[in-house]
């Protein structure tokens, strides 16, 4: 059987939409117009519901693998002077500005070696 690894939005945690107006301006646009946090981050824990399953049911001759990170850098909110409350994921709050590159979606470089050190630990550790 084929393997099909699917890192969903790997390079994201929970968008961070407070950072700037150009951040608010984006999901006003993508959300049409409600830029809750909550609401950005039901729609990202949604995405496995919505799109990997459908793919993974499309394509069965492919193992489907689901490793999910959501509230990984929530989690780290503390080491950076950005706190947020458990449980993780947390849908109330945004992923931590310290931790995105551009303040609003992408990780930022400790963004990315904390979703990469839990990835490992997660799955790859697991299975060496």
């Amino acid at each position: 059987m084929r393997r099909l690894f699917v890192l969903a939005r790997l390079r994201y945690d929970f968008p961070n939409w407070v950072g700037t107006p150009t951040c608010v301006a984006y999901a006003s646009t993508v959300f049409h117009g409600d830029t809750s946090q909550t609401n950005a981050n039901e729609r990202f824990l949604g995405f496995e519901t919505h799109v990997l399953q459908p793919l993974a049911q499309k394509y069965p001759s492919f193992q489907y693998t689901h490793t999910p990170l959501w509230g990984t850098l929530q989690a780290h909110g503390g080491s950076v002077g950005e706190p947020i409350p458990p449980p993780y994921p947390n849908v109330a709050f945004p992923s931590p500005e310290a931790l995105m590159n551009d303040g609003c979606i992408h990780a930022s470089k400790a963004g990315w070696s904390i979703l990469m050190s839990a990835l490992w630990d997660s799955y790859f550790a697991k299975r060496t």
